[in-house]
């Protein structure tokens, strides 16, 4: 594997995976004229041995195996590769026309920084631009498949400039005619991969857990993560589970080891804080002593530090019963009234009216009482996969049309954004403005502008 101090690699996992970096607008000040983006610190890299990409690229189709390729890289906030780029995926498709009649998916990711929409359209873009210079090479384009996972995936902390640098890449993986796309957002992907294993009894490895920098404090991020691990544990009140703590090579053996094991005691805590019985949860740490990873890359120390969980039960484990609702939408029996609420009505098709979604004064921004309204709203969502919504914005008459459907289209979408990143799959949710067009009731009183002032939700099967 290949080593960078830089915040670009290429990495095939069954394939090959590259990371590059994107700039963004400045958070503090808006830029006087398009372009005018925040200053990213240059690295000095040194050249890359092209007849060891060759090989690299080689064994990795051959075994299945994961790597990083360091420069591999775009122009800036563009889906331009560098020259630098171009010569090394020359050799790359070199490589891959040697095995013709294997298909290619090519996977966007980014970091958080911006909105969901934005890295999702960069993602996508970056993951084509590859696609047609290595058609441009002589690869059949019949080969490859395009697609983007913006920042639901994760593989390191979005906290940090590093953890970010990780997160932004291209992932090459070997194609079975199944996209690898975020189908329902990173973090309900990782329920799905946690209720696998529990129902088979295997070990599996969580991403998108992690830890303040040299310490055992989950981020917020983690927390996300882990409450879908409580959902399920719930779900199979008899499976038992050993978490897992790892670390990479950075720093002395038996400190790694402590850290290990309190992070997974850490990941413990918070599992029983959330409900879990502690007798279900047993904790081990490992240290640096099981990479998965090359430690010489930041992307493979990025891997390397992780939580696994093993489910110790031997065999049968039992889902807990699920009760259905009148129309036959299946919700589990931790399920809250107002979840049970809202799926009743989902089931019968009737429009979702909320007048107590609140944002902050003449803006976007939802406020956290209304975040926990929504996060009812997306927890029937998971539970009703088959279920697709068009989130409608409405204001009352307070200022001119134009303004309130500009305001009313920004909200719809502020919610739209809230769902996706709780794990609802873009896909799923479109968006829509009113304005004041569409009152329910008079707009001649502060309390009848409250209840115009509103999110709709429509089932739009």
């Amino acid at each position: 594997l290949l080593w960078s101090n830089g915040d670009s690699y290429m990495n095939l996992k069954v394939g090959a995976i590259w990371y590059f970096s994107r700039g963004e607008k400045s958070k503090i000040c808006s830029p006087p004229a398009p372009g005018i983006r925040e200053v990213i610190k240059e690295v000095t890299i040194e050249k890359v041995d092209t007849v060891y990409v060759d090989k690299i690229v080689e064994k990795a189709v051959i075994e299945r195996e994961s790597f990083v390729l360091e420069n591999v890289r775009f122009k800036f906030d563009k889906d331009e590769l560098t020259p630098e780029a171009q010569s090394i995926l020359t050799n790359v498709a070199k490589t891959l026309n040697r095995y013709p009649d294997q298909l290619f998916e090519i996977l966007g990711h980014t970091d958080n920084i911006g909105s969901d929409e934005y890295n999702m359209d960069l993602s996508e873009r970056r993951a084509k631009s590859v696609k047609n210079y290595l058609v441009s090479q002589g690869v059949s384009a019949d080969r490859l498949f395009t697609a983007g996972c913006g920042e639901r995936k994760p593989v390191a902390d979005n906290s940090t400039e590093v953890g970010r640098s990780i997160n932004r890449r291209i992932e090459f993986s070997i194609y079975d005619g199944v996209s690898s796309k975020c189908p329902e957002g990173g973090i309900l992907q990782n329920g799905d991969e946690f209720e696998n294993a529990v129902k088979n009894s295997e070990q599996v490895k969580i991403e998108g857990i992690f830890f303040k920098f040299d310490k055992d404090e989950l981020t917020p991020e983690s927390e996300l993560t882990l409450d879908h691990v409580v959902n399920v544990l719930k779900k199979y009140p008899d499976a038992n589970v050993e978490i897992e703590g790892h670390t990479d090579n950075m720093g002395d053996e038996k400190y790694n080891q402590l850290l290990s094991e309190n992070r997974a005691k850490s990941v413990k805590n918070y599992l029983v804080s959330k409900g879990i019985t502690a007798s279900r949860l047993t904790t081990i740490g490992y240290g640096e002593a099981k990479p998965i990873e090359d430690n010489t890359t930041e992307y493979g120390r990025a891997v390397n530090r992780r939580i696994e969980f093993k489910i110790t039960n031997e065999s049968n484990i039992k889902i807990k019963d699920a009760r259905p609702d009148v129309n036959g939408s299946m919700l589990d029996q931790d399920s809250s009234p107002e979840e049970q609420n809202i799926a009743d009505a989902i089931s019968k098709g009737e429009k979702l009216v909320f007048t107590n979604i609140n944002f902050f004064v003449d803006s976007d921004n939802i406020t956290d009482p209304s975040k926990k309204i929504l996060d009812n709203v997306s927890n029937v969502l998971k539970k009703m996969s088959d279920v697709n919504v068009e989130i409608q914005g409405h204001t009352d008459s307070d200022g001119t049309e134009e303004y309130n459907q500009g305001l009313s289209e920004k909200r719809a979408i502020s919610v739209k954004n809230y769902l996706v990143k709780s794990g609802i799959s873009i896909d799923r949710l479109t968006t829509k403005g009113f304005g004041e067009s569409k009152p329910i009731t008079e707009n001649t009183t502060k309390e009848g502008k409250a209840k115009n002032r509103r999110i709709e939700f429509e089932v739009v099967k």
